[in-house]
């Protein structure tokens, strides 16, 4: 096996695979392509395997050179090949480094070149830690992008985390002369062209074009030292998870209008869920059966008959609101309630979830020292167990909290996360024999492999206990309870046509809403709550529709729906994860919502495609459609087609949309339930529903097809 393989497993912390990858000839070219399946056929554990496709996830289509890793600090080897220019929405980072020419002034030549290769990589750890992609070095600056070469549904939060990050660790380094480093950093999100080659040789980059390059940078000049500085757009996605400070408007040379921003000033510890909602909730809606689950393995677990429950759906369709609702109905009774938020940022470190519910639990605060905390942990401890002269020395070192009242254990790291596991069951035992415990974890598919050790030992000793424990997940997540009498699955499903009315009309103030827009929105949104309400907002903010007597008025046709911004990154992110197939998908997008395979195999001029078709399958963007299997597919979601049409340049379409109208000429039966696009303005435009039993003089040689121009057709 090459050592670049070694390296990455390193990397991870899982070189005890080394073996039994080089056994099974995996080298740099299959890596990226490694799935489920295989990494359970290699015997990897279920926590392992959620590293291992985090990781993997990162790869995408990369090409790797024979002696660099992935992920290594050679950022050209994860570069997207030539000729994938895209439309997509990006998060774009200026980092610059302050007063660097007084610095070269001050210093001599080799240590300031020195200080800057240090500077430069303790900001490269800070932004390669959330995927971040290092376009290019500017001397004492750095252009980055979030989004590029591969999206995450969190990329406007990952570019914030990461300048926060790149602040505190430049802050931190020492310098000669007691130099004093300082940064600033600006972010701007927005639509953009990406991935189209300029320059040579080593000048060579990845172009990203449009306004939000130039905001970032501007807003870098006008950030102060050791300062993060957001555009207004980038505010509103990541809206509660952050202390913001809103600053004046300023006039921005090159912009024809003063510009909004906002200064980030730190992480705030809520869920995904509660950062989400800040501005408020919608009233439940539906859910009832749900719900009522719920409240009966609640009243279950207050008699001693333990239960766990665990929702499983896809991102947005609910499953944190639920728990918001259990928790309602809990309300006042005597109950304790803990909380465990596993995040994509924690994957990789050992308790994650655990030490951020230990220190809310304890009540840290910014300002504690370290012997403050540890007596806000003692008595936290005190609370669930008789003696904590054992419980407090391993809570200590995994808070990492430094002193001399605990000095630094010696045991190896294996025998240590065991002890401390047995600590935290022991807690949660003791906490649910003073009265009834309600134990959430949210998001377990971004579970760390000791956390989910953790609830390994926790789950079979709930059953006699008053707990309760819900956790939520997405479908990638196998749970290894499932053998648990007292454990109960289930699947959170789409909301009914009715229940998405009242949804939508909801976040409309209460206010009717035309039929045709409704209809729209619910055909775009397929019963996701979080695609309603979202979408519902992008329509009323648009300004398509006009107030009158309590009730919305649309005047004149309804134009295509715009994807909300607040689901680009989410939407496209499932595209890239399939980078391999996602020239498929997008060339079924240009057919329509539904597509048949030998349409589609024909504009792409190539066969067989039942293997990428396998992918998207396999991936839930798609599913079969139709009377004959394996014939005619349909998207999943309609904005998931929709974000990979939008993606493709209009230059792309037109040709896409070219060599649909010539097949479809061509084709002397015609082709069934088509959907065609207008690649000038982007409007979806219904061309085609030819069935032949519509069409009796239809013949083999009289098509009713005309084709107008490259993306437009008629029925003659």
């Amino acid at each position: 096996m090459s050592n670049g393989v070694t390296e990455w497993l390193e990397q991870l912390g899982l070189g005890q695979y080394v073996q039994v990858f080089a056994e099974n000839d995996i080298d740099l070219r299959s890596l990226p392509k490694l799935t489920e399946q295989d990494l359970k056929d290699l015997g990897v554990s279920l926590g392992h395997r959620r590293v291992f496709q985090d990781a993997i996830s990162t790869l995408g289509n990369q090409s790797f050179t024979s002696g660099a890793a992935p992920g290594s600090a050679d950022v050209s080897a994860s570069r997207p090949q030539a000729g994938q220019a895209e439309r997509r929405q990006l998060s774009v980072m200026f980092c610059d480094l302050v007063g660097s020419t007084a610095l070269s002034e001050r210093l001599d030549l080799e240590a300031y070149r020195e200080l800057l290769v240090v500077y430069q990589g303790a900001a490269r750890k800070a932004i390669e830690g959330y995927d971040g992609y290092i376009a290019r070095y500017m001397g004492d600056g750095l252009l980055v992008y979030f989004g590029y070469p591969i999206a995450h549904e969190d990329d406007a939060e990952r570019a914030v985390r990461a300048g926060l990050d790149v602040v505190e660790a430049v802050s931190g380094l020492s310098a000669p002369n007691d130099v004093e480093l300082q940064v600033r950093i600006g972010i701007a999100t927005g639509r953009v062209v990406a991935g189209d080659i300029v320059g040579e040789g080593a000048s060579e980059e990845r172009a990203v074009l449009g306004e939000t390059p130039n905001l970032a940078a501007r807003l870098q000049g006008l950030a102060a030292p050791n300062s993060v500085i957001i555009a207004e757009a980038t505010s509103r996605l990541v809206e509660g998870r952050f202390e913001l400070e809103a600053l004046e408007p300023q006039a921005v040379k090159g912009l024809s209008e003063t510009v909004r921003s906002y200064q980030a000033r730190a992480i705030r510890p809520s869920s995904r869920f509660e950062a989400a909602t800040a501005r408020g909730l919608s009233r439940f809606v539906g859910r009832q059966s749900e719900l009522e689950l719920l409240t009966e393995r609640w009243a279950e677990a207050k008699e001693g008959k333990g239960q766990v429950v665990l929702l499983c759906g896809e991102a947005g369709i609910g499953k944190s609101r639920m728990l918001r609702e259990l928790r309602e109905c809990v309300g006042e009774e005597a109950h304790t309630t803990l909380r465990y938020q596993c995040s994509p940022y924690g994957i990789k470190t050992a308790f994650s979830p655990i030490i951020e519910q230990l220190q809310q639990s304890a009540g840290f605060t910014r300002a504690d020292s370290a012997p403050q905390k540890l007596d806000k942990l003692e008595r936290q401890l005190s609370l669930a167990l008789d003696n904590i002269s054992l419980a407090a020395p391993l809570l200590a070192a995994l808070l990492s909290l430094p002193g001399e009242r605990y000095p630094p254990l010696s045991m190896t790291p294996q025998r240590q996360k065991l002890e401390t596991i047995a600590v935290l069951v022991a807690q949660l035992e003791g906490l649910a024999r003073q009265r009834p415990l309600l134990v959430l974890v949210e998001d377990v598919h971004w579970i760390d492999p000791s956390t989910l050790e953790t609830f390994d030992a926790v789950v079979p000793r709930t059953h006699n206990l008053p707990v309760l424990v819900v956790m939520t997940h997405r479908p990638e997540f196998e749970s290894p309870w499932g053998r648990f009498g007292h454990v109960t699955q289930h699947f959170l499903t789409r909301l009914n046509p009715g229940d998405g009315k009242a949804l939508s009309e909801q976040v409309a103030g209460g206010w009717a809403l035309p039929e045709v827009v409704l209809e729209q929105i619910l055909e775009h949104t397929d019963g996701v709550p979080l695609f309603i309400e979202e979408l519902t907002k992008t329509v009323l903010e648009a300004g398509l529709l006009r107030e009158s007597d309590e009730r919305y008025v649309l005047d004149g046709p309804l134009p295509s729906l715009a994807i909300p911004t607040t689901l680009q990154d989410s939407l496209m992110a499932r595209l890239d994860r399939l980078a391999p197939v996602k020239e498929v998908a997008q060339a079924a997008a240009c057919i329509g919502r539904e597509f048949s395979l030998p349409l589609l195999a024909k504009v792409l001029k190539r066969t067989p495609l039942e293997e990428d078709v396998k992918q998207l399958l396999d991936a839930g963007l798609i599913f079969p459609r139709g009377l004959v299997e394996g014939e005619s597919y349909i998207f999943k979601h309609a904005l998931v087609q929709d974000a990979a049409y939008e993606s493709l340049l209009v230059s792309k379409r037109q040709q896409l949309h070219a060599r649909i109208a010539q097949a479809l000429e061509d084709s002397p039966e015609g082709e069934p339930g088509v959907l065609a696009r207008d690649a000038v303005d982007h409007r979806t435009v219904r061309i085609v529903e030819l069935y032949k039993q519509n069409f009796p003089k239809h013949t083999p040689t009289t098509n009713p097809i005309k084709i107008q121009t490259a993306g437009t057709y008629s029925l003659q």
